[in-house]
């Protein structure tokens, strides 16, 4: 798998990645999980190569669109394909590893939709447990948004 690859993946940046190889940074406790969960996945997973999101890069496609002021339209098309990516997962190591927390997306609005996404992906599919970070008070709105 390339740098930028396993960064998109992890939700990070080509150069941290080549950092943690080269044991010039240590990796926060967020980005260990991740890389974790992505070793935990099963021998021939086709999910490092398949162009599958996670959530942790859907965080950071969305905080990139803030940033650049993109369409609303444009997000959301982002958060359908990693629905429909997560649908396409057939091992729960995969679906373990696309549900990784999420770094900030710099906007409470978002960051309560992915815990809800995360969530309602996991009722679909039939999952027993939801990832703890979707209980954290910060993923949870004072008001209803939409």
């Amino acid at each position: 798998m390339s740098q930028d690859r396993a960064a998109s993946l992890l939700g990070t940046r080509q150069p941290n990645i080549s950092r943690y190889e080269q044991g010039a940074l240590e990796p926060g406790p967020k980005v260990r999980r991740r890389i974790e969960a992505l070793a935990a996945l099963p021998r021939g997973s086709e999910y490092p190569g398949s162009g599958c999101t996670s959530m942790p890069s859907l965080a950071n496609d969305i905080r990139d669109d803030l940033r650049r002021d993109a369409p609303w339209q444009d997000t959301l098309r982002l958060i359908i394909a990693a629905s429909d990516d997560f649908a396409s997962l057939k091992h729960d190591s995969e679906r373990a590893f696309f549900l990784s927390e999420p770094s900030t997306t710099c906007d409470a609005r978002y960051d309560a939709f992915l815990a809800a996404l995360a969530v309602h992906l996991c009722r679909v599919a039939g999952l027993s447990r939801t990832p703890d970070w979707t209980r954290d008070a910060n993923r949870y709105l004072p008001r209803f948004w939409w």
